[in-house]
């Protein structure tokens, strides 16, 4: 399927609904995973590159509505959203399933340019959305790492990718695990707990979810607001799965 077009990952932006604020007033000021999931499972994201405004063109931010009976939409049946600072359900997931949208700590990330990186604290404030797509052992250092796209374009890092330190447990120093003291940047809810625990290098595990049953489907157009169309499943891929999480990346990381 390839990835969805810069449009799309901008309508997902304009148009996923933070009612609740979590993680942020919704738009360019923060939302989830989950609830750009949700969106997906709803209503699908057309795969012509036809949205118009959106916030990177002079929009207001928003939300259009694009979708024509008959159109080829993407869409999902559901996500999964494992469990918080667990090694190897994420694991698991990246291996049998495909890439999972993790949330990190990306706060010293920017002059990174190539390595294995593992200079986040364990005390780790949640403020991005990445894409893990796979992990290794550098050949060099004998370091594991997982293997993320980010979202700020292919001149970053090792062509758009950075490789973060991997360990071998999520429990205690080993695991290097920490505590977040604002979870609200992250992807904590107002009134919520005032810290919460994260693990992994940079927060890795903390939170992480992947979107099931990604299909190509051409079926009857589905409202911004309202629930997804049905219609003929065309084809079925795992690329969907990156498509979708690097749409989610661009809306939780992106504008930020």
């Amino acid at each position: 399927m390839g990835y969805l077009s810069v449009r799309q990952r901008i309508r997902l932006v304009d148009c996923v609904p933070n009612p609740e604020k979590c993680g942020g007033e919704g738009g360019c000021k923060g939302a989830t995973a989950e609830l750009a999931l949700q969106y997906v499972q709803e209503h699908g994201l057309s795969t012509a590159d036809g949205y118009q405004g959106g916030y990177q063109s002079g929009g207001d931010g928003t939300c259009q509505a694009t979708h024509t009976d008959g159109q080829k939409r993407a869409v999902s049946t559901g996500f999964e959203q494992l469990p918080a600072n667990e090694l190897e359900p994420l694991l698991e997931a990246v291996a049998t399933t495909g890439p999972v949208v993790v949330s990190v700590d990306a706060s010293g990330w920017a002059s990174y340019a190539a390595g294995v990186f593992d200079g986040c604290p364990q005390n780790a404030t949640i403020n991005h959305a990445v894409l893990l797509v796979g992990f290794g052992t550098d050949n060099e250092t004998g370091m594991d790492y997982w293997l993320i796209r980010n979202s700020w374009g292919d001149g970053w890092g090792e062509e758009g990718h950075i490789r973060l330190k991997r360990h071998q447990s999520d429990r205690g120093d080993a695991g290097h695990c920490g505590v977040d003291t604002a979870p609200l940047e992250g992807v904590g809810c107002p009134g919520g707990p005032p810290e919460m625990p994260v693990c992994g290098m940079c927060g890795v595990l903390s939170d992480s979810s992947y979107p099931t049953g990604v299909h190509v489907s051409r079926g009857p157009a589905a409202e911004p607001m309202g629930g997804g169309g049905g219609g003929d499943i065309i084809s079925a891929s795992l690329g969907g799965v990156e498509s979708f999480g690097r749409a989610v990346s661009e809306l939780l990381g992106g504008p930020r």
